[in-house]
């Protein structure tokens, strides 16, 4: 039942937030346990194999994904309370760049303690 009902809307907006970081060289797989596969070479890697970073900015992806699907007609509002910690400047920008676009149709409440993060 969840698989029909909110996968297809997931996958999609996965897709759309994993694009912001590197459409030409990422590809993405996701399963029906939520499982998020990466293609390295050809060979599609686990998640759990990458640094913190990187998984924490696929998990951002996958969780902004998941208010898409969820809430069609609502719109609610997210609390992050710095989310990317994990994250260097290269993946902090990216990061940005992915909210804001989400923030373009949700209320996001932000909080961070550190400058280089907004």
């Amino acid at each position: 039942s969840y698989s029909s009902s909110y996968l297809k809307d997931m996958i999609l907006g996965f897709n759309k937030y994993v694009s912001f970081l590197n459409p030409e060289e990422l590809k993405t797989a996701v399963d029906t346990n939520l499982g998020v596969k990466i293609d390295v070479n050809g060979t599609q890697k686990e998640i759990k194999t990458f640094s913190s970073g990187y998984k924490d900015l696929i998990y951002i992806c996958m969780r902004l994904s998941l208010v898409d699907a969820l809430f069609k007609e609502e719109k609610p509002f997210v609390v992050l309370d710095d989310p990317f910690t994990n994250l260097d400047d290269y993946k902090t920008a990216k990061a940005l760049e992915i909210l804001n676009e989400f923030a373009k149709r949700y209320q996001v409440i932000y909080f961070s303690c550190n400058t280089s993060r907004i």
